[in-house]
Parts: structure tokens; sequence; C-alpha cells
């Protein structure tokens, strides 16, 4: 669109059929096209294009890998950040005359991100180690490590123990992107998804015996299913919806369902003795905005949110299915909310920051002051839409499961904002 405004045109659109959208978008110099991340309907985002004169075409792809933040250098290079294979700042060298690379991508600088390049040859970075690789750990309330869990591997920092507490549940970000789960006392891992769509979300039964989840093909259409956690069987559809809960009696099932832009509402099935809905879904919150994470209260009288009412994210209470009333629980921002299994307190995060908040809800609502539990050691980062890490919880609160760096894999830098004049010397040779 023109500088001074105006409707915009569509540059490039997308194939349905293949992509989901596009990322990063920068320009050549003198107009001579546009350099852009494609990322695709199979969740990867490994490829770099060119739209020039109309016409477009890859430059480099790179099958499973994720590419990010393409630039064009004054040196004769595209450079651009790569993980989870060598991350850092690679370059592949570039004719701006032909546009085409001529030669093969080498990593410029180990354990950076975010190159930007002027038309003078200095370039920002970031660096730090930014790998998606995370380590889960269990903490006490105080976020003294105890011991961790599992293996270090490209994982969603998003989990959810079992009732038992002798098995979680998470989406493993490999090539498949399919939910997989873990035995927390032999720390064996086993794969129980296995689509070609991209599954994750995982929520158990009481008994621990299934599990619903998502899965997305073409985002924001996202549908809800539920499978058996033994593996037997096949998944059953139930219908469109995702980041579901259930409620401790297991009569309801609350999700959120995309409406149009960035409206996301609250629904609600009731389920018959199967697990699968008896009737219509049900509108619990109708907003204009971002209302996500339904967590009913363990009595089942209420259904505790995020939500961007105020343009901020911050958790909220209400009464569940209905029933008058709404009481703000964060203050300055909440993510992923989380119940103690009594329902006297109620947890969420702020950052690094996970918070409690006690809670009274007999004869009426009585909220405490939001505190401080712990801060994180370390944000990993890898949850979409730049949202907080999530984290579980044991029922009685005194154990919370995290997200960390890996084991000698943490930083040995300080992250931060680096400037670097003439470019181009730091890379003559290399090629």
């Amino acid at each position: 669109m023109s500088a001074q405004g105006g409707d915009p045109d569509t540059l490039l659109a997308l194939d349905p059929e293949t992509e989901t959208d596009f990322h990063n978008v920068s320009a050549l110099p003198d107009g001579k096209g546009y350099l852009l991340v494609v990322h695709r309907e199979s969740g990867t985002y490994d490829q770099i294009d060119l739209l020039a004169g109309g016409e477009r075409k890859t430059l480099v792809f790179m099958d499973g890998e994720g590419i990010n933040f393409p630039s064009w250098s004054p040196s004769g290079h595209i450079v651009f950040y790569r993980s989870p294979t060598n991350p850092g700042i690679w370059a592949v060298p570039f004719s701006l005359s032909s546009l085409d690379v001529t030669g093969d991508p080498f990593l410029v600088v180990p354990d950076a991100a975010l190159p930007s390049i002027s038309r003078n040859g200095t370039m920002v970075l970031a660096l730090g180690n930014f790998s998606d690789s995370n380590q889960l750990a269990w903490v006490d309330r105080a976020g003294r490590i105890e011991r961790t869990v599992g293996v270090a591997q490209d994982q969603d920092t998003y989990f959810v123990l079992s009732p038992d507490g002798e098995r979680l549940a998470l989406r493993v970000r490999g090539e498949d992107r399919d939910i997989y789960l873990i035995d927390v006392i032999r720390e064996t891992q086993t794969r129980l998804t296995f689509s070609d769509g991209n599954e994750g979300w995982p929520r158990w039964t009481r008994d621990g015996d299934r599990l619903y989840y998502q899965r997305s093909e073409d985002f924001p259409d996202v549908t809800l299913w539920m499978t058996l956690a033994d593996g037997s069987g096949e998944p059953v559809e139930i219908g469109p919806g995702g980041w579901a809960c259930l409620s401790p009696d297991e009569r309801y099932l609350a999700y959120c369902l995309h409406a149009e832009g960035n409206d996301w509402d609250l629904y609600y099935y009731r389920l018959g003795e199967d697990g699968l809905p008896v009737g219509e879904p049900e509108l619990f919150l109708d907003t204009s905005v971002i209302s996500w994470h339904p967590q009913i209260s363990p009595d089942g009288r209420y259904l505790a949110y995020h939500s961007t009412d105020t343009g901020n994210p911050e958790i909220y209470l209400k009464p569940f299915p209905s029933g008058p009333g709404k009481w703000q629980i964060s203050v300055d921002g909440g993510y992923w909310p989380r119940w103690r299994a009594d329902g006297t307190e109620l947890y969420y995060v702020n950052g690094n920051d996970v918070m409690v908040v006690s809670v009274e809800l007999e004869p009426a609502v009585r909220l405490g002051t939001p505190e401080v539990l712990f801060t994180r050691p370390d944000a990993i980062g890898v949850l979409p839409f730049g949202w907080p890490d999530a984290y579980d919880v044991t029922p009685d609160g005194e154990r919370f499961l995290i997200a960390i760096q890996p084991p000698g894999q943490e930083k040995d830098i300080e992250r931060g904002l680096v400037v670097v004049q003439n470019w181009f010397s730091e890379i003559e040779g290399q090629e």
C-alpha cells in the first residue's frame, strides 16, 4: 500500500493447498524484489522465496529446518537465521544482477539470531543460544530444581500431567508434530498420534484412560479429537475448536472457537458416558477479543480463562456453565491459569513469574492478592504469538513442572543486541 495511506493491494497470494502464511518479508534494493519465508501447510517454515517482476522462485530450501529473518547484504549475500541444526545466522551468496543464489549456505555467527542489515553494511544481531530444544524439570514452590524429566528435545512448553502424576502428554515438534506420552518414573517416551496434521494441546480424562487434543491443518481452523491413552483404536473427531478443558465430573468439555480475525470465543459441549458430545455446542462467552485456555474449577462451578478484554491478557473467573458475575484474577498480565486440586489456589504466569492467588468459592467468591511464587530461570519461548512458556502443577500445589535450558547447554554468553560495522569483512573467505 502507499506510504500515504489507502487501500492495500495483494502482492502475493497464498497457495491454499500448500501454504499457511508468509513471514519476514524484506525488500531488495532498487525495487528489485522481495524476500519472504514460506510457512507451509505441513507446519514447516524452511524455505526462502523471491518475488521479483511478478514472478516467484525458491532461493533456499532446508527441509525440516526453521528459517527466519532473511535480509540482503551489500556483501553479495542473503543472511538469515536457521535452527535447530547448527543454529545461528547463516549466509548464502546471492547475485543482485541475476537475482539468484551463487553458492551454498554457510554458518556465519553461531548462537545468534534476528539479523538486520543496512545498505552500508552495518548489521545488528541478537546474541545468545536460541536453540529450540528444552528440558522438562520438577521445581518446588520456591522454584528450586529437584530433577529433570525425559530428554532434551524440540518440544512444546505446554504439557499436562496425568491425574496420577505418573505420565505427561506433550507435543514433540519434530517432522511429525505429534503428541507423545512420557512416563515420568521410567522416563520412557511413546508416540501417541500419527496423523499428517499438527496435533497438540492435550488434556487427560480423570481416569487417565483417554485424552482430548486438537489438530490443526490450516490455522486458525482447528478441530477437537479424542483418543485412548494406550494407543489402541482410532482417534474420534469431535468437531471444530481447540484448547479444551474437561470438567471434574466429565459432563462438560469447554473449548475455544475462532470467529474471525482475532476473535476467539468460549463454548462447551455436554458429554455422554462415552466422552463424546450430546447435542450441539453451547456458547459460554462471546467477545470481540481473544478468550482462550479455559480451566474449570475442581468443584465444577467456575471457569478461569485468559482474555484480552483490556488490551492486555489477564486471567478472569466466571460461573460455569452460566450465572452472574465476573472477577479479574491477575494484575498487570496473566496467562495459563491452573487450579490446585482443592480449589484453594489459582496459579498463572506473568512473563517468567509463576503467580499464585488464594481463592475462596464458598459461600461467595473471595480472592487474595496475586503473589510471585517463583521466577523461572529462563524463558524458552517456543509457544506461538510470543506467549510465555506454560507449566503444570501437582494436585497438592507443591511441585511444578517447567521447561528449562538443557543442562550443559545453558547460555555461556549474555543475550543482547550487537552492532557490527563493515559487516562484509566478517564473512570474507568463509564461502
